[in-house]
Protein backbone atom coordinates (compact mmCIF):
# COMPACT_ATOMS: atom_id res chain seq x y z
CA UNK A 1 0.00 0.00 0.00
CA UNK A 2 1.16 3.37 -0.77
CA UNK A 3 2.00 6.04 2.06
CA UNK A 4 -1.10 7.66 0.68
CA UNK A 5 -3.51 5.05 1.11
CA UNK A 6 -2.07 4.11 4.18
CA UNK A 7 -2.60 7.76 5.36
CA UNK A 8 -6.46 7.66 4.18
CA UNK A 9 -6.65 4.12 5.93
CA UNK A 10 -5.54 5.47 9.41
CA UNK A 11 -7.61 8.74 8.85
CA UNK A 12 -10.58 6.83 7.66
CA UNK A 13 -10.19 3.96 10.96
CA UNK A 14 -9.57 6.99 13.08
CA UNK A 15 -13.10 9.12 12.23
CA UNK A 16 -15.06 6.13 11.94
CA UNK A 17 -14.24 5.51 15.86
CA UNK A 18 -15.64 9.07 16.19
CA UNK A 19 -19.10 8.73 13.77
CA UNK A 20 -20.39 5.83 15.74
CA UNK A 21 -19.61 8.37 19.29
CA UNK A 22 -21.38 11.20 17.84
CA UNK A 23 -24.48 9.56 16.17
CA UNK A 24 -26.07 10.29 13.15
CA UNK A 25 -27.28 14.48 14.41
CA UNK A 26 -23.71 14.66 13.52
CA UNK A 27 -22.03 12.16 10.81
CA UNK A 28 -18.38 13.37 9.66
CA UNK A 29 -17.57 14.59 6.63
CA UNK A 30 -14.93 12.82 4.67
CA UNK A 31 -11.46 13.00 5.48
CA UNK A 32 -8.97 14.84 2.52
CA UNK A 33 -5.46 15.33 2.67
CA UNK A 34 -5.98 18.87 3.77
CA UNK A 35 -7.56 18.24 6.85
CA UNK A 36 -4.45 17.79 8.44
CA UNK A 37 -5.71 18.28 12.24
CA UNK A 38 -8.17 15.26 11.57
CA UNK A 39 -6.06 13.24 12.45
CA UNK A 40 -5.46 14.09 16.43
CA UNK A 41 -8.34 16.94 16.76
CA UNK A 42 -12.15 17.00 16.30
CA UNK A 43 -13.08 20.03 14.06
CA UNK A 44 -16.01 21.84 15.86
CA UNK A 45 -17.60 22.36 12.53
CA UNK A 46 -18.00 18.75 12.46
CA UNK A 47 -20.85 19.08 15.00
CA UNK A 48 -22.50 22.12 13.24
CA UNK A 49 -21.13 25.21 14.27
CA UNK A 50 -20.74 27.69 11.64
CA UNK A 51 -18.76 30.46 13.18
CA UNK A 52 -20.77 32.91 11.23
CA UNK A 53 -20.72 35.59 14.08
CA UNK A 54 -24.53 34.97 13.65
CA UNK A 55 -25.28 31.73 14.52
CA UNK A 56 -26.24 30.29 18.30
CA UNK A 57 -23.20 27.73 18.03
CA UNK A 58 -23.69 26.69 21.55
CA UNK A 59 -25.03 22.83 21.18
CA UNK A 60 -22.83 21.90 18.47
CA UNK A 61 -19.76 23.12 20.92
CA UNK A 62 -21.13 21.62 23.70
CA UNK A 63 -21.89 18.23 21.50
CA UNK A 64 -18.14 18.05 20.72
CA UNK A 65 -16.84 18.44 24.11
CA UNK A 66 -19.28 15.61 25.58
CA UNK A 67 -17.91 13.82 22.52
CA UNK A 68 -14.28 13.86 22.75
CA UNK A 69 -14.54 13.22 26.38
CA UNK A 70 -16.73 10.03 25.97
CA UNK A 71 -13.88 8.27 23.61
CA UNK A 72 -12.31 5.34 25.43
CA UNK A 73 -9.19 3.49 24.48
CA UNK A 74 -8.08 6.13 22.38
CA UNK A 75 -4.90 8.49 23.53
CA UNK A 76 -5.60 10.82 20.58
CA UNK A 77 -7.60 12.80 20.30
CA UNK A 78 -8.71 14.82 22.82
CA UNK A 79 -9.00 18.15 21.57
CA UNK A 80 -11.33 20.46 20.19
CA UNK A 81 -10.14 22.49 17.44
CA UNK A 82 -12.18 25.75 17.13
CA UNK A 83 -11.19 27.31 13.42
CA UNK A 84 -10.85 30.82 12.80
CA UNK A 85 -14.19 32.75 12.87
CA UNK A 86 -16.96 33.90 15.57
CA UNK A 87 -18.43 31.60 17.22
CA UNK A 88 -21.83 32.58 19.54
CA UNK A 89 -21.78 30.69 21.67
CA UNK A 90 -24.32 30.46 26.05
CA UNK A 91 -22.61 28.94 28.60
CA UNK A 92 -20.54 25.30 27.49
CA UNK A 93 -19.07 22.69 30.26
CA UNK A 94 -15.84 21.55 29.65
CA UNK A 95 -14.75 17.77 30.16
CA UNK A 96 -12.38 16.24 32.54
CA UNK A 97 -8.88 14.97 30.51
CA UNK A 98 -10.00 17.49 27.33
CA UNK A 99 -9.01 20.44 25.52
CA UNK A 100 -10.58 23.54 23.71
CA UNK A 101 -7.97 24.98 20.91
CA UNK A 102 -8.02 27.65 18.52
CA UNK A 103 -5.75 29.90 16.52
CA UNK A 104 -4.28 32.36 17.90
CA UNK A 105 -4.98 36.41 16.29
CA UNK A 106 -5.97 38.92 18.38
CA UNK A 107 -4.56 42.35 18.92
CA UNK A 108 -3.98 44.61 21.76
CA UNK A 109 -7.52 45.83 21.31
CA UNK A 110 -9.65 43.61 19.38
CA UNK A 111 -10.42 39.72 19.29
CA UNK A 112 -9.18 38.09 16.29
CA UNK A 113 -8.77 34.45 15.27
CA UNK A 114 -10.59 31.88 17.00
CA UNK A 115 -13.26 33.85 18.72
CA UNK A 116 -16.36 32.46 20.96
CA UNK A 117 -18.51 35.25 21.85
CA UNK A 118 -21.24 35.07 24.63
CA UNK A 119 -24.50 35.70 23.82
CA UNK A 120 -26.25 35.17 27.03
CA UNK A 121 -25.92 37.77 29.81
CA UNK A 122 -27.62 35.65 32.52
CA UNK A 123 -25.06 33.03 32.20
CA UNK A 124 -22.67 32.40 35.05
CA UNK A 125 -19.53 31.87 32.67
CA UNK A 126 -18.75 31.02 29.21
CA UNK A 127 -16.25 28.46 29.38
CA UNK A 128 -17.40 26.28 32.66
CA UNK A 129 -13.87 24.03 34.02
CA UNK A 130 -15.63 23.22 37.63
CA UNK A 131 -15.26 19.71 38.73
CA UNK A 132 -12.82 19.15 35.66
CA UNK A 133 -9.15 17.90 35.77
CA UNK A 134 -6.90 18.03 32.98
CA UNK A 135 -8.30 20.31 30.76
CA UNK A 136 -6.81 22.68 28.49
CA UNK A 137 -8.21 25.80 27.14
CA UNK A 138 -5.85 27.83 24.17
CA UNK A 139 -5.17 29.82 21.33
CA UNK A 140 -8.96 31.37 21.82
CA UNK A 141 -10.46 35.23 22.24
CA UNK A 142 -13.12 34.58 24.73
CA UNK A 143 -14.93 37.52 24.22
CA UNK A 144 -17.54 38.35 26.78
CA UNK A 145 -19.13 41.36 24.96
CA UNK A 146 -20.21 43.45 27.83
CA UNK A 147 -23.02 41.50 28.74
CA UNK A 148 -25.53 40.97 31.84
CA UNK A 149 -24.15 41.30 35.65
CA UNK A 150 -20.87 39.14 37.03
CA UNK A 151 -20.32 36.75 34.19
CA UNK A 152 -16.88 35.26 33.99
CA UNK A 153 -14.93 34.28 31.01
CA UNK A 154 -13.49 31.12 32.61
CA UNK A 155 -14.90 30.06 35.73
CA UNK A 156 -13.83 26.65 38.33
CA UNK A 157 -15.87 27.06 41.52
CA UNK A 158 -15.32 23.48 43.34
CA UNK A 159 -16.09 22.48 46.67
CA UNK A 160 -13.91 23.17 49.69
CA UNK A 161 -10.89 20.45 49.40
CA UNK A 162 -10.74 20.16 53.11
CA UNK A 163 -13.77 19.01 53.54
CA UNK A 164 -13.11 15.85 50.56
CA UNK A 165 -10.86 13.55 51.54
CA UNK A 166 -10.68 12.58 48.27
CA UNK A 167 -9.49 16.04 47.23
CA UNK A 168 -6.97 16.17 44.69
CA UNK A 169 -5.31 18.53 41.73
CA UNK A 170 -7.54 19.66 39.07
CA UNK A 171 -4.71 20.82 37.13
CA UNK A 172 -5.85 23.49 34.07
CA UNK A 173 -4.08 25.09 31.45
CA UNK A 174 -4.95 28.67 29.91
CA UNK A 175 -2.22 29.34 26.95
CA UNK A 176 -2.48 31.66 24.81
CA UNK A 177 -5.77 33.45 24.92
CA UNK A 178 -7.43 36.25 24.83
CA UNK A 179 -10.13 36.59 28.05
CA UNK A 180 -11.79 40.09 27.45
CA UNK A 181 -14.91 42.25 27.82
CA UNK A 182 -16.77 40.18 30.60
CA UNK A 183 -19.03 41.63 32.89
CA UNK A 184 -17.33 39.71 35.60
CA UNK A 185 -13.32 38.28 36.19
CA UNK A 186 -12.01 37.28 33.08
CA UNK A 187 -10.84 34.27 34.83
CA UNK A 188 -12.41 33.21 37.91
CA UNK A 189 -10.88 30.28 39.83
CA UNK A 190 -11.90 28.95 43.19
CA UNK A 191 -10.37 25.91 44.78
CA UNK A 192 -7.53 25.68 41.66
CA UNK A 193 -4.86 23.37 42.66
CA UNK A 194 -1.81 22.78 40.31
CA UNK A 195 -2.78 25.31 37.49
CA UNK A 196 -1.13 27.61 34.95
CA UNK A 197 -2.22 30.84 33.00
CA UNK A 198 0.43 31.69 30.48
CA UNK A 199 1.02 33.66 27.51
CA UNK A 200 -2.31 35.35 27.55
CA UNK A 201 -4.27 38.49 27.45
CA UNK A 202 -6.98 39.40 30.45
CA UNK A 203 -8.46 42.61 29.68
CA UNK A 204 -10.94 44.87 29.92
CA UNK A 205 -13.54 42.77 32.05
CA UNK A 206 -15.53 44.02 34.85
CA UNK A 207 -14.63 42.43 37.93
CA UNK A 208 -10.75 41.23 38.65
CA UNK A 209 -8.75 40.10 35.49
CA UNK A 210 -7.51 36.82 37.26
CA UNK A 211 -9.17 35.97 40.76
CA UNK A 212 -8.74 32.72 42.42
CA UNK A 213 -8.69 30.73 45.74
CA UNK A 214 -6.04 28.25 45.32
CA UNK A 215 -2.52 27.06 45.23
CA UNK A 216 0.53 25.51 43.25
CA UNK A 217 -0.14 27.79 40.20
CA UNK A 218 2.00 29.76 37.71
CA UNK A 219 1.08 32.91 36.00
CA UNK A 220 3.43 33.37 33.37
CA UNK A 221 4.08 36.21 30.54
CA UNK A 222 0.47 37.32 30.66
CA UNK A 223 -1.08 40.92 29.87
CA UNK A 224 -3.41 41.93 32.33
CA UNK A 225 -4.87 45.45 31.67
CA UNK A 226 -7.61 47.48 32.25
CA UNK A 227 -9.69 45.38 33.87
CA UNK A 228 -12.13 47.15 36.13
CA UNK A 229 -11.10 45.21 39.47
CA UNK A 230 -7.63 44.23 40.05
CA UNK A 231 -5.03 42.46 37.52
CA UNK A 232 -5.03 39.82 39.61
CA UNK A 233 -6.56 39.01 42.64
CA UNK A 234 -5.78 36.29 46.10
CA UNK A 235 -8.18 36.18 48.36
CA UNK A 236 -6.63 33.55 50.70
CA UNK A 237 -8.20 32.16 53.09
CA UNK A 238 -4.58 31.03 55.06
CA UNK A 239 -3.61 27.82 53.48
CA UNK A 240 -6.10 27.97 50.51
CA UNK A 241 -3.89 30.44 48.78
CA UNK A 242 -0.05 29.98 48.32
CA UNK A 243 2.29 28.50 46.52
CA UNK A 244 1.78 30.65 43.34
CA UNK A 245 4.63 32.19 40.91
CA UNK A 246 4.28 35.24 39.31
CA UNK A 247 7.06 35.89 36.02
CA UNK A 248 7.44 38.26 33.52
CA UNK A 249 3.80 39.68 33.21
CA UNK A 250 2.40 43.45 32.32
CA UNK A 251 0.18 44.18 34.84
CA UNK A 252 -1.05 47.74 33.80
CA UNK A 253 -4.00 50.04 33.90
CA UNK A 254 -6.34 48.01 36.40
CA UNK A 255 -8.54 50.41 38.27
CA UNK A 256 -7.87 48.30 41.20
CA UNK A 257 -4.42 46.95 41.89
CA UNK A 258 -1.66 45.45 39.84
CA UNK A 259 -1.76 42.80 42.31
CA UNK A 260 -4.08 42.22 45.16
CA UNK A 261 -3.20 39.56 47.99
CA UNK A 262 -5.11 39.28 51.28
CA UNK A 263 -6.65 36.76 53.29
CA UNK A 264 -4.05 35.01 54.66
CA UNK A 265 -2.69 34.03 51.17
CA UNK A 266 1.27 33.41 51.10
CA UNK A 267 3.82 31.41 49.86
CA UNK A 268 4.70 33.27 46.21
CA UNK A 269 6.96 34.58 43.95
CA UNK A 270 6.80 38.25 42.12
CA UNK A 271 9.71 37.95 39.87
CA UNK A 272 10.38 40.02 37.08
CA UNK A 273 7.12 41.81 36.47
CA UNK A 274 6.10 45.79 35.11
CA UNK A 275 3.43 47.35 36.84
CA UNK A 276 2.69 50.64 35.04
CA UNK A 277 -0.28 53.25 35.70
CA UNK A 278 -2.58 50.72 38.15
CA UNK A 279 -5.09 53.00 39.83
CA UNK A 280 -4.53 52.09 43.24
CA UNK A 281 -0.88 50.19 44.58
CA UNK A 282 1.17 48.48 42.11
CA UNK A 283 0.85 45.34 44.54
CA UNK A 284 -1.26 45.66 47.93
CA UNK A 285 -0.37 43.01 50.61
CA UNK A 286 -3.02 42.85 53.01
CA UNK A 287 -5.00 41.66 55.61
CA UNK A 288 -8.52 42.29 53.94
CA UNK A 289 -11.33 40.88 56.57
CA UNK A 290 -9.46 37.93 57.97
CA UNK A 291 -7.34 38.37 61.10
CA UNK A 292 -4.49 35.79 59.64
CA UNK A 293 -1.49 37.75 57.85
CA UNK A 294 -0.44 36.92 54.69
CA UNK A 295 3.06 35.85 54.49
CA UNK A 296 6.73 34.45 52.77
CA UNK A 297 6.28 36.35 49.37
CA UNK A 298 9.03 37.22 47.50
CA UNK A 299 9.07 40.45 44.90
CA UNK A 300 12.50 40.59 43.80
CA UNK A 301 13.45 42.18 40.17
CA UNK A 302 10.03 44.35 39.38
CA UNK A 303 9.65 47.66 37.93
CA UNK A 304 6.92 49.68 39.13
CA UNK A 305 5.73 52.87 37.26
CA UNK A 306 3.51 55.65 37.48
CA UNK A 307 1.05 54.00 40.11
CA UNK A 308 -1.64 54.88 42.55
CA UNK A 309 -3.17 56.64 39.37
CA UNK A 310 -6.56 57.77 41.08
CA UNK A 311 -5.52 57.44 44.93
CA UNK A 312 -6.26 60.10 46.87
CA UNK A 313 -2.80 61.57 47.65
CA UNK A 314 -2.66 61.37 51.39
CA UNK A 315 -4.10 57.48 50.85
CA UNK A 316 -1.37 54.56 51.31
CA UNK A 317 -3.27 53.23 48.02
CA UNK A 318 -1.27 55.57 46.41
CA UNK A 319 2.17 53.83 46.29
CA UNK A 320 3.86 51.47 44.27
CA UNK A 321 4.12 48.91 46.74
CA UNK A 322 1.79 48.56 50.22
CA UNK A 323 2.51 45.97 53.18
CA UNK A 324 -0.02 45.59 56.03
CA UNK A 325 0.09 42.84 58.54
CA UNK A 326 2.26 40.96 56.79
CA UNK A 327 5.23 38.58 57.37
CA UNK A 328 8.18 37.14 56.41
CA UNK A 329 8.20 39.36 53.34
CA UNK A 330 10.98 39.69 50.96
CA UNK A 331 11.28 42.53 48.80
CA UNK A 332 14.73 43.69 46.69
CA UNK A 333 16.21 44.33 43.83
CA UNK A 334 13.09 46.42 42.54
CA UNK A 335 12.86 49.56 40.68
CA UNK A 336 10.25 52.54 41.15
CA UNK A 337 9.93 55.80 38.82
CA UNK A 338 6.53 58.01 39.07
CA UNK A 339 5.15 59.51 36.39
CA UNK A 340 1.45 60.81 34.81
CA UNK A 341 -0.54 59.20 31.81
CA UNK A 342 1.51 60.68 29.24
CA UNK A 343 4.71 59.19 30.50
CA UNK A 344 6.33 62.43 31.46
CA UNK A 345 6.39 64.71 34.49
CA UNK A 346 3.91 67.29 33.56
CA UNK A 347 1.36 65.83 36.03
CA UNK A 348 -0.50 65.01 37.66
CA UNK A 349 1.76 62.46 38.72
CA UNK A 350 1.83 59.54 40.94
CA UNK A 351 2.17 57.61 43.26
CA UNK A 352 2.65 59.84 46.63
CA UNK A 353 4.58 57.26 48.28
CA UNK A 354 7.06 54.41 47.06
CA UNK A 355 6.49 51.98 49.59
CA UNK A 356 4.03 51.81 52.36
CA UNK A 357 4.57 49.44 55.47
CA UNK A 358 2.90 49.03 58.81
CA UNK A 359 3.31 46.62 61.27
CA UNK A 360 5.24 44.11 59.54
CA UNK A 361 7.08 41.17 61.17
CA UNK A 362 10.32 39.40 59.67
CA UNK A 363 10.44 41.31 56.83
CA UNK A 364 13.46 43.12 54.09
CA UNK A 365 13.12 46.15 52.43
CA UNK A 366 16.60 46.55 51.12
CA UNK A 367 18.97 47.50 48.08
CA UNK A 368 15.78 48.92 45.52
CA UNK A 369 16.42 51.55 43.46
CA UNK A 370 14.42 54.81 43.77
CA UNK A 371 15.20 57.29 40.90
CA UNK A 372 12.64 59.80 40.82
CA UNK A 373 10.34 57.23 42.27
CA UNK A 374 7.36 58.95 44.03
CA UNK A 375 6.00 62.75 44.86
CA UNK A 376 6.38 63.00 47.86
CA UNK A 377 8.06 60.12 50.01
CA UNK A 378 10.03 57.55 48.74
CA UNK A 379 9.69 54.89 51.86
CA UNK A 380 6.66 55.26 54.69
CA UNK A 381 5.67 53.30 57.46
CA UNK A 382 6.94 51.74 60.83
CA UNK A 383 5.72 49.52 64.01
CA UNK A 384 6.53 46.15 63.45
CA UNK A 385 9.49 43.42 65.18
CA UNK A 386 12.30 42.71 62.70
CA UNK A 387 12.02 44.85 59.85
CA UNK A 388 15.03 45.92 57.68
CA UNK A 389 14.62 48.65 55.66
CA UNK A 390 18.04 50.27 54.35
CA UNK A 391 20.05 50.61 51.07
CA UNK A 392 17.28 51.95 49.35
CA UNK A 393 18.67 55.18 47.41
CA UNK A 394 16.14 57.52 45.11
CA UNK A 395 15.07 60.50 44.66
CA UNK A 396 11.43 62.45 44.16
CA UNK A 397 10.06 63.05 40.97
CA UNK A 398 9.65 67.01 40.55
CA UNK A 399 6.26 67.89 38.20
CA UNK A 400 6.66 70.45 35.60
Amino acid sequence: MSLQGRRRFARSALTGGFSLAMGAAFPMPAASDQQTTSQTYLDVRQFGAKGDGKTDDTQAIQTALDTVAQINGLSQPVAIFVPPGVYCSRRVQMRSNTALIGITAYDYSQPGGSQIKLIDGSASCLVDISGTRGVTIQGLSLNGAKLGTNVHGIMREDPDPSKNPHAHENASRIEACQVAHFSGDGVHMMHSWAWTTRHSMIAYNGGHGLNYVGWDGFVHDCWLTNNRGAGLAAHGPEGFTSAVTFVGNRIEWNYQQGILIENGSGMMQITGNFFDRNYLSGIAVTPGNAPSRCDQITMTGNFFYRNGKSAPGESPDSSHLRLEEARGITCVGNAFRAGDDSGSSKGPCSPSYGICYKNLQNCVITNNVFHQGAMKTLIMGGGGTGVIVENNPGSLLVAG
